[in-house]
């Protein structure tokens, strides 16, 4: 197949920010036993609005968290607990410039 034209399409979106929603997702941390793992194999992510928020929408801006000490991570279940924790230096919160497509399924 080298040299063979291949014909794709991108689903990752580029809008603005006012069209974008966040994603909290954990790079280390914890390992929920009972809830599901985020990608990266630690805790699920965390999501500012859902389905009925003014702000929600199905794309979403990739934050990545980092416990900055591994050894006092502990689940964070809303933003508000993600952006407290950034606040108290407890975890870094570093933004590559992801935007993925992913609604909210009911």
């Amino acid at each position: 197949m080298v040299g063979q034209e291949i014909l794709f399409i991108h689903t990752e979106p580029e809008a603005p920010d006012s069209a974008l929603a966040d994603v909290y997702v954990f790079t280390n941390g914890v390992t929920p036993a009972d809830a599901p793992s985020g990608p990266m194999g630690f805790q699920g992510d965390v999501f500012l609005h859902v389905p009925g928020d003014p702000g929600y929408s199905p794309l979403r801006t990739v934050h990545q968290v980092r416990w900055n000490d591994d050894a006092k991570a502990r689940l964070l279940r809303s933003a508000p607990e993600v952006t407290a924790a950034a606040d108290a230096g407890q975890v870094a919160i570093e933004r590559p410039g992801i935007v993925i497509n992913m609604p909210f399924v009911r």
